[in-house]
Formats: C-alpha cells, sequence, structure tokens
C-alpha cells in the first residue's frame, strides 16, 4: 500500500512551476542571442536602464513596437544588476513561464476535484503529467527561454482564463456551476488579467479571451446567458481601464499620433486585417506550424479530433456518466480550437502566436488520457506500463547523451536555419527535465 501524499492543490502547482525554474536557469546563457526580435526586446530594456526613459525608450530614433510590461520588468531587474544582460531578459519569459505553468497544474487539479473518486485520488499524477506535456512542447520550450514579449502576454491570457475554467462541477450538466460563473471574484481577475496582457501585447489580450469566454459560455449553457454575462456591467471595468488606458494615454500625449497608430492600428488592426507591410499568411498556415511546434504532442492531440467533433454533435444527457466531465474536456477543447481558428482568420501570423494555446492541449491531454488509460483492461495497463518503462529508459540514456554533449556542441559552428539554437536547446532542456525526474 502506498501512503498518500497530502499536498494543497496550489502547493503542487507551485512545487511544478519551481522544478520548472530551477531546472532551465542554468541553461539561459548557453547561447547567444541570434534573433532580431529578441536582440530587439532586451536592448530596448536596457534602454531604460541606461538611459531612464520608461515611457518612450527610442531605439536608434524608434518607438517600440510591443508594450512596456516585459521591458519593465526586465529594466526592474537589470537595475539591481546594473544593466539588461541575454540572462536577465531571458529570466523574466521563464520565470512567466514558470507562472504558466503552475496555472494549468491547478486547472488540471481543479478539474481532477470535479471528477470521480478514482480521479480524485489521482488528481497529482495528472497535474505532474500536464506539467510535463507543456514543458516538454517543442515551441514552449524556445519561448520560454527567449527574451520575447510572448511568454508574458501568456501567463496573463491564462489567468484571465483561469476563473472561468476553475468553476468545473460535475453536478452541472454543462461541466461549469452557473453560480461560480456568477461570482464577482471571477470576472474581477479576468479584467486584471485582460488589463495587464494589454500592457504585455497589447489589444488581442482584450479580443482572444473574450472571444474565447464568450464561446465556452455560449456552448456550457446558451448564447443568451453568454451574452448577457459578458455585456453586464461590472467593477472589473474599472481595473481593467486604470491598468491598460493610462500608458496609452501618455503616448499619445508624448508621442503623437504616430507611435499611437504604430502601437494600435499596425500592430493589431493591420496585422490581423492584412496590408502591403503585413506579412500575409494563407488561412492553413497554422496546421503545420502547429504540428512543429507542438511536437511531441501534437500528433496525440490530434488524433483527438473526432472524439471533440462528437462533443459538439451529441447533445448531453442528464444521467450519462461523467457527464459534466467531459463538458469539462470540452470546454478545454474550445479554448484551443477557438484560440486557433481565431488566429488562423487573422492575415499576420507567426508561430508565436500559438503559445497561449498550449496550456488547453496540456490539461485536455491529461484529462483524456486518464479517461483512456481509465478504459483499459488489467492486461492492457500491465503492457502499456512495461512499454512506457522501457521506453523511458532508451530515451533516458539517449538524452543523458545529448546532455552530456551539449557542452561541446554549443561551440560548434551554427547549422543552417537555425537548427542548432532549436533542436540541441530543446534537446539539452530535455534531457535535464528527465534527469531531474
Amino acid at each position: 500500500m502506498r501512503p498518500q501524499i497530502r499536498i494543497s492543490p496550489l502547493s503542487c502547482a507551485a512545487l511544478l512551476a519551481v522544478c520548472q525554474f530551477i531546472v532551465l536557469v542554468p541553461l539561459l546563457s548557453v547561447y547567444p542571442i541570434g534573433g532580431s526580435s529578441e536582440a530587439r526586446e532586451a536592448q530596448i530594456a536596457d534602454l531604460i536602464v541606461r538611459s531612464g526613459e520608461w515611457l518612450i525608450p527610442l531605439r536608434n530614433g524608434l518607438a517600440p513596437s510591443k508594450p512596456p510590461l516585459f521591458h519593465w520588468i526586465a529594466a526592474l531587474f537589470g537595475s539591481v544588476s546594473g544593466g539588461v544582460t541575454p540572462f536577465i531578459a531571458r529570466a523574466v519569459s521563464l520565470l512567466f513561464a514558470s507562472g504558466v505553468v503552475f496555472l494549468s497544474s491547478l486547472l488540471t487539479l481543479r478539474a481532477c476535484e470535479a471528477g470521480s473518486e478514482s480521479l480524485r485520488r489521482n488528481k497529482h499524477t495528472l497535474a505532474i503529467f500536464s506539467a510535463i506535456v507543456l514543458t516538454t512542447t517543442f515551441g514552449y520550450v524556445n519561448m520560454a527561454g527567449d527574451a520575447r514579449v510572448d511568454m508574458t502576454y501568456c501567463f496573463f491570457f491564462c489567468l484571465a482564463l483561469y476563473p472561468f475554467f476553475s468553476a468545473c462541477s460535475t453536478d452541472s450538466i454543462s461541466g461549469l456551476s452557473l453560480l461560480e460563473i456568477r461570482k464577482p471574484w471571477r470576472w474581477n481577475v479576468f479584467f486584471v488579467g485582460m488589463g495587464l496582457g494589454v500592457l504585455a501585447k497589447g489589444p488581442i489580450a482584450v479580443v482572444l479571451p473574450s472571444v474565447i469566454v464568450f464561446c465556452v459560455l455560449w456552448s456550457c449553457f446558451s448564447w443568451r446567458e453568454a451574452l448577457r454575462a459578458m455585456s453586464k456591467p461590472r467593477l472589473g471595468w474599472v481595473y481593467f481601464a486604470v491598468l491598460a488606458a493610462p500608458w496609452y494615454v501618455l503616448l499619445f500625449f508624448r508621442g503623437g499620433d504616430s507611435i499611437l497608430q504604430r502601437q494600435l492600428f499596425f500592430e493589431n488592426i493591420q496585422r490581423f486585417m492584412g496590408g502591403a507591410e503585413v506579412n500575409s499568411q494563407p488561412f492553413w498556415y497554422y496546421v503545420p506550424e502547429f504540428l512543429r511546434t507542438a511536437l511531441p504532442w501534437s500528433v496525440l492531440f490530434v488524433a483527438m479530433l473526432p472524439e471533440f467533433f462528437s462533443y459538439m454533435r451529441r447533445p448531453y444527457v442528464q444521467a450519462e456518466p461523467y457527464a459534466g466531465l467531459r463538458a469539462i474536456r470540452q470546454s478545454y477543447a474550445l479554448w484551443f480550437w477557438v484560440g486557433f481558428l481565431f488566429l488562423s482568420i487573422a492575415s499576420g501570423k507567426r508561430q508565436s502566436y500559438l503559445l497561449p494555446l498550449f496550456p488547453a492541449m496540456a490539461v485536455f491531454l491529461s484529462l483524456r488520457g486518464f479517461k483512456f488509460y481509465s478504459e483499459m483492461s488489467d492486461r492492457s495497463r500491465a503492457r502499456l506500463l512495461t512499454v512506457s518503462r522501457a521506453a523511458l529508459q532508451v530515451l533516458f540514456a539517449l538524452l543523458l547523451i545529448v546532455a552530456a554533449c551539449f557542452d561541446f556542441l554549443r561551440f560548434a559552428p551554427p547549422l543552417q536555419f537555425g537548427l542548432k539554437s532549436e533542436v540541441l536547446l530543446f534537446l539539452g532542456q530535455f534531457a535535464l527535465r528527465i534527469e531531474v525526474l
């Protein structure tokens, strides 16, 4: 008999986040800055420290193209250490990446607590699995160690969605409790997360979370209830305005129409609608990009597409076992696919835009994986555990070889298309993570 480990959901999620931070911190200085985006954001943060201009730090006479929250945080750390180094700029992204792991693990725990007795008994295992899925996703690992604004935005994006996806209840056939959804604190956190997200990325931090929440509420209740909940006047609107509006107002008075137009019109509306200066991509651009950046889990996630669409076609039955838990999994699938469709409609596309969708994938795979495991026979479970154990031992040996060669490889000549900076970093981080586990 195994002793039951008594640990609160907050402590479990925080422990997973701290483990990721500790494992990845030594790797932040392994490779030099090689991309223009990462160099630009780090330079802007360093300019704030050296010039003392916190509102509009001009880089070669040009105003920054992104809001300043990431740069402010990096500059605060840099002012203590005497300057913004690549390590400090990347550490800010890693700090928020650990926050994303914390929120996704906590969401997994909340969903498990709303499930069956078996699911509640294995909630810590599923939280660990969701954290492993997230932190072994190729695109997520790259962005966690990049000095860019995307991971900061991803954290506040997840913070804005957390109040609704944590309101799990299998007592309700919709999977979400209407009484919990109506609580004021959930909406206050929603608007605070969006306000800080606007300071990190721009108005996309308002549009995309609002579209996802509306679609989830519509799926769980009705479009009238979703519209009523989204349009009701709330105190959170004031919190959002206090956080997001002042910088844009000061930007208008200090920088004039040209800078404000670049921040609001070009970086958001024109990138969405398209234009001569926008690198437009076809509608299906994110299909191969997701399959690549979400490796090795993208194939497994796509294989579950038929189940998701069967959810949408089949009405809920009150007497159906675990109908509420099925609806909870559907909500996370909606988080991903609504966001994926919205980003695909936009004209301007970049692979980093998929980052806020990876936490939904991790939680969904952990919940769906448990359902798959619980439906297996005892003999099939034993075979699966045996094969998994053998595969992990082989993978562990291979990754230890990669980790041992990592110091040598980082001094090798760069490979074509930056393959070294992406693939080798991913393998090295994954090897250290497996070694710790």
